[in-house]
């Protein structure tokens, strides 16, 4: 996988990327683990082995100009009929537009090669700019995604004392968005 934009390019992750996309995780990594090394670190090397699952497509994110890593995209459950896009760009990256056009470059290039027209996405519900990002690029509610509730539920029984962080942090929402996204 080889794919350019104007200012972006991404190629697929290798097993030589771990500490790049360790990078990625700590920065949305939710507060209640956030303070505690040992479970951020344990949480990090068990999402780097689920990201390595074959119904998994993981594709890193360099901008052009300078050769500075600035994210990951992925598209997970590549298996299903609807697939699901992923995408987390480091915090000194957000509101440049790196994101919609990382989206919009990997998703087309991804619904070409695999024939697909539309592709799921989801946010948590305290993300109120992904989902407007995703919106904007054509996005349209379709449900709260029960899959967190249990986690949720089970979190806030054994930490009662955060379960309102908690809650906002795992709430998500589920976006359907067709294919291909039209992007300038």
């Amino acid at each position: 996988m080889q794919i350019k934009t104007d200012r972006l390019y991404i190629r697929q992750v290798t097993d030589e990327d771990f500490e790049l996309i360790s990078l990625i995780w700590r920065d949305w990594i939710p507060a209640f683990l956030r303070d505690n090394e040992a479970a951020c670190n344990g949480l990090c090397h068990k999402l780097w082995e689920d990201m390595k699952d074959p119904v998994t497509l993981t594709g890193i994110i360099f901008l052009r100009d300078r050769n500075r890593f600035c994210g990951r995209v992925n598209m997970q459950k590549i298996d299903e009929e609807v697939p699901e896009l992923g995408i987390d760009i480091l915090r000194e990256y957000q509101n440049q537009g790196y994101g919609p056009e990382a989206i919009a470059a990997f998703a087309n290039w991804y619904g070409e090669n695999r024939h697909i027209s539309k592709i799921k996405v989801r946010v948590t519900a305290a993300n109120a700019h992904s989902a407007h990002v995703f919106q904007k690029l054509g996005a349209q509610y379709k449900q709260e995604d029960p899959s967190f509730l249990s986690v949720a539920k089970r979190l806030t029984e054994s930490l009662p004392e955060k379960r309102e962080t908690i809650m906002r942090d795992l709430s998500v929402r589920e976006y359907i968005l067709k294919l291909p996204i039209s992007y300038p």
